[in-house]
């Protein structure tokens, strides 16, 4: 590892204020709009059972179970989510997926969304866990679904005197739900420890492991047209089957005390991707070769890449009701090998890197100034300011801000074979400028509640890199395929859009939520799009409590039409479809539910090529004690 050359001094600071139901009832002068807050109470009030399913129903915040994120228009790579401070972004998946299956939603206290963050673009997701307590507590879920879709959750903690223990277990198998044929099945272990006297440490070690396989897909599909029934549908043979596993180890320990809070984290990715099967045509013969001495054989695949990442990282800090100063700090190596899908070459290497940031902040009022001076490795000092300010005036609220971060790409996207790290082969580091504006209201009529918000954004980034994405007719067969070729660097780029977002509860035992968002980008140097999300898109979920044992939620999801490329070459149509949850409350602490994802089995495209998920149902049982 490289020696740290230097320490920083920096100051940074975010405030903001709470808008009704949305967020708990914080204190005026420290949260606003950007920022929610969720106690223990809160997070019981939304009737969820995973994080996943707590986070859906906040506005502007979308997750999956394969660990998707996407927040005020950036997705997982630009957010960071921590558990008791230690990150559980997937870093060997260039930090684009969340592992939840590590988070142990039983013993959630308290979850803070940042939707301005002073370490990255996209702000961040803090969640804490329960650090004391008498009596034994837990819970045992387990359910069974069509297509292999099991799992069994497990979670006990008990309290003795001023330590706290805490133990959980996550097992699922996802079978072949999709309709490109994945399946999955993982596994995840947290232990934690708590110690509380005239000060506090809590300390946790956790372990996930994820063995998936997919199917690759032709890209050769109709524009505009729907797949056939999944039924009838299955991956091209001529492509090979993918198998992808990775492992993670991790954990932490925080110390408390006063206005005075450290912590130190470490985290050790290991994933593998690896290309099975031999070359076949349309028809699933296997394609032959000759040599030069007229030997015969296959043609398998060789492709295989593997790569190990060692982080750690820390913090130490004060923090008072008017500010909040300290130093973060990030050192991870990496070592890889990789292997020509083609030639059957391995090339291996290792590479390692470090990043300071002293903060500090101050607010006073509604207002607040904050900035932050980074120093990297490589790339040496920035400096970036922030400016929020907010106001409640009952019963509305507005908050408005200007934030200014730099991405730096970690090592390890040099040695996977993705878009960013072609584009982007010298790991230079983003800058991005963005401006947001919240205005809401919270509204009683009688025992009625209604509840909205308006969050426009606008998003300016300097040196963007990305690979731009066509399709083109390939001269030999006269069919499209897409073509990474054209890897464009961007000098500047921006993506502007927003939410709406509403909630009606109409006398505690029906209502109505839902968000609407747009999204819109734009490559001003080439004069197209620099991604291919659906421009629109909406979500509607529909509750009702017939009798007080008994919860019925139906959500609807649209997504507009949209380009499978950059170039604008190759349309995808809308889809939809519908979701179902059920729940029966057969004691106090005991539920029996079923879910129903893509009630009608509406057939869609996600992506070029690749269908969405068919209908597919669980039932499951919940036991709190």
């Amino acid at each position: 590892m490289k020696t740290c050359k230097m320490l920083l001094l920096s100051a940074t600071g975010i405030l903001i204020l709470c808008f009704g139901n949305f967020c708990s009832a914080a204190a005026e002068d420290d949260y606003g709009a950007n920022v929610i807050i969720l106690s223990r109470e809160d997070i019981k009030s939304y009737d969820a059972s995973t994080i996943i399913e707590l986070l859906n129903r906040l506005p502007g915040i979308n997750t999956g179970e394969a660990g998707s994120l996407s927040m005020g228009g950036f997705g997982a790579s630009d957010i960071i989510v921590t558990l008791d401070g230690r990150p559980i972004n997937d870093q060997t998946i260039t930090a684009r997926y969340i592992k939840w299956s590590e988070v142990d939603f039983s013993s959630i206290t308290k979850i803070e969304i940042h939707k301005i963050s002073s370490r990255c673009s996209g702000g961040e997701i803090n969640i804490f866990t329960q650090k004391k307590g008498d009596a034994v507590g837990g819970r045992l879920m387990a359910w069974r679904g069509a297509n292999d879709y099991n799992g069994i959750n497990v979670s006990c903690n008990k309290g003795v005197g001023d330590y706290f223990f805490s133990l959980a277990h996550d097992y699922k198998t996802e079978g072949e739900h999709h309709h490109n044929n994945n399946d999955a099945e993982s596994t995840s272990t947290l232990a934690r420890f708590a110690w509380e006297r005239n000060f506090s440490l809590n300390s946790s070690l956790s372990y996930s492991k994820n063995d998936k396989g997919s199917s690759i897909w032709s890209y050769n599909t109709p524009e505009k047209s729907r797949p056939g029934k999944s039924d009838n549908y299955y991956p091209d043979l001529s492509k090979a089957r993918y198998r992808k596993k990775r492992e993670s180890y991790g954990g932490v320990v925080n110390f408390d005390q006063g206005d005075f809070y450290s912590e130190l984290f470490t985290n050790d990715n290991w994933k593998e991707n690896k290309a099975t099967g031999v070359h076949r045509d349309e028809n699933g013969n296997i394609i032959y070769e000759i040599d030069d001495e007229e030997n015969v054989s296959t043609t398998p695949f060789r492709g295989h890449n593997e790569v190990k990442i060692r982080e750690y990282g820390g913090k130490i800090g004060i923090k008072k009701k008017s500010y909040d100063y300290g130093l973060r700090s990030i050192l991870y190596t990496a070592d890889f090998s990789k292997t020509s899908e083609s030639t059957g070459e391995t090339t291996e290497g290792d590479a390692d890197e470090y990043l300071f940031d002293l903060f500090g902040g101050w607010r006073w009022r509604g207002l607040a100034f904050s900035a932050n001076i980074f120093y990297h490795e490589k790339f040496g000092f920035d400096f970036f300011p922030k400016i929020v300010y907010s106001k409640k005036f009952e019963p509305f609220f507005y908050d408005i801000s200007f934030t200014s971060t730099k991405k730096y790409p970690s090592f390890f996207q040099k040695y996977f074979s993705t878009s960013y790290a072609r584009a982007n082969p010298d790991l230079d580091p983003q800058t991005n400028l963005c401006v947001t504006f919240k205005l809401g209201g919270e509204h009683h009529i009688g025992a009625n509640q209604f509840n909205w918000q308006l969050a426009p954004f606008f998003n300016k980034a300097y040196g963007r890199f990305y690979t731009h994405t066509h399709f083109k007719i390939d001269p030999d067969t006269g069919e499209e395929k897409v073509d990474y070729t054209e890897y464009d660097n961007l000098d500047e780029a921006y993506w502007t859009g927003g939410d709406m977002i509403f909630k009606y509860i109409y006398g505690g035992w029906t209502g109505l939520d839902g968000r609407f968002t747009i999204n819109y980008t734009k490559d001003e140097v080439h004069d197209s799009s620099f991604a291919y999300y659906a421009r629109y898109k909406f979500k509607v979920r529909y509750f009702i409590k017939p009798v007080e044992s008994l919860h019925i939620q139906l959500w609807y999801t649209y997504y507009s039409n949209r380009y499978a490329d950059q170039a604008k070459t190759y349309k995808i149509l809308w889809y939809h479809y519908l979701d179902l949850k059920a729940t029966y409350r057969a004691r106090k602490n005991i539920d029996i539910y079923l879910e129903v994802k893509n009630l009608t089995d509406f057939d869609y495209y996600i992506y070029r090529g690749y269908p969405g998920n068919c209908r597919r149902w669980w039932l499951g049982m919940e036991i709190k004690f």
